[in-house]
């Protein structure tokens, strides 16, 4: 069945619970895995320049092989958390990148913490705009998703770097 918690006015589904306390345990995990283990960090090292993280002994090409079992991983566990909420043929998947793309970017690439917060900023943006002003402005419906995008683009052209993002000064 649809089971649901409810909290004061808040009203939750058991699966969309369990999604969110799986994705807070991941971002922590990976977040411990990026900052703390000895391959996290050879990752990073790899990701900033490749060339001086193998000079400095690092494996490259088994941080390269890792990456990509690291992110087979995460799309494995992305898959089983969201196939429970998706139709057996849903054409609105690809839909999804549109959607975290814009909170990456947000938020600020390299800053997993910024990443989130973009995402969560956009989504309570986007409940408000459909909850609230859907009933003053019936075509807010129809332009829902374009004001992501607007609010995306008017804080890139006031910060470039996101809102979390670090802007890296190279030195010579």
């Amino acid at each position: 069945g649809d089971s649901t918690i409810k909290a004061g006015g808040i009203v939750i589904s058991v699966l969309d619970l369990a999604i969110i306390i799986c994705a807070i345990l991941l971002m922590g995990l990976f977040f411990f895995f990026f900052n703390k283990t000895r391959w996290g960090i050879a990752m990073k090292a790899t990701s900033e320049d490749s060339e001086a993280a193998q000079l400095m002994g690092i494996p490259v090409k088994q941080v390269y092989r890792m990456v990509w079992i690291f992110s087979a991983l995460v799309g494995v566990i992305s898959g089983a958390l969201l196939a429970p909420r998706m139709a057996l043929l849903d054409t609105t998947m690809s839909y999804l990148g549109l959607k975290a793309f814009p909170a990456a970017i947000l938020g600020g690439f390299g800053s997993i913490p910024g990443a989130v917060a973009g995402g969560i900023i956009l989504g309570v943006i986007e409940t408000v705009s459909m909850g609230t002003l859907s009933f003053h402005f019936v075509w807010i419906k129809e332009i829902n998703d374009i004001i992501v995008w607007i609010i995306l683009i008017a804080v890139l052209m006031i910060r470039p770097d996101g809102l979390f993002g670090i802007t890296k000064v190279k030195r010579v």
